[in-house]
């Protein structure tokens, strides 16, 4: 029998029906599987474009440009199965990243250092980290 049943509704819907009498420690588990999944899919996408950027000399205008050579398919975002959120910056690089487990696209917001912050809906369901992105960093100089 399982106590202290946690109320929990993943940005990711596919997981949702899986969480529905979970334990606060098992939400916790899941929250970091997603997590890691998004940042993992972010970084695997970010190693193909600095691949393509090698042979090619700029990257894409888009993702699908490192299909099939690359990647094959290009991973959408762990979150929503959506394609993950990039751009090519004016000054030559890129912004890639996923929204999060949030669920929400803040437009490539990084998350400083420090203890995360989980927000909840309404009715106190955990929503994961609010108002930040899962971002692949910017160098710091060239």
């Amino acid at each position: 029998m399982m106590t202290n049943r946690a109320p929990f509704h993943l940005a990711y819907r596919p997981l949702a029906p899986f969480t529905e009498s979970l334990a606060q420690g098992d939400v916790e588990a899941i929250l970091a599987v997603g997590d890691a999944e998004a940042h993992r899919r972010v970084a695997v996408v970010a190693i193909a474009l600095k691949r393509y950027r090698g042979q090619h000399g700029d990257y894409p205008k888009s993702l699908s440009a490192l299909a099939p050579e690359y990647l094959d398919p290009v991973p959408p975002d762990f979150i929503d199965g959506q394609p993950l959120r990039y751009r090519v910056t004016d000054d030559g690089h890129f912004v890639l990243y996923s929204i999060g487990l949030d669920g929400v696209d803040d437009g490539g917001k990084m998350s400083l250092p420090g203890p995360e912050i989980f927000s909840k809906d309404k009715d106190g369901f955990f929503l994961g980290p609010s108002n930040v992105d899962i971002v692949w960093p910017r160098p710091a100089a060239e």
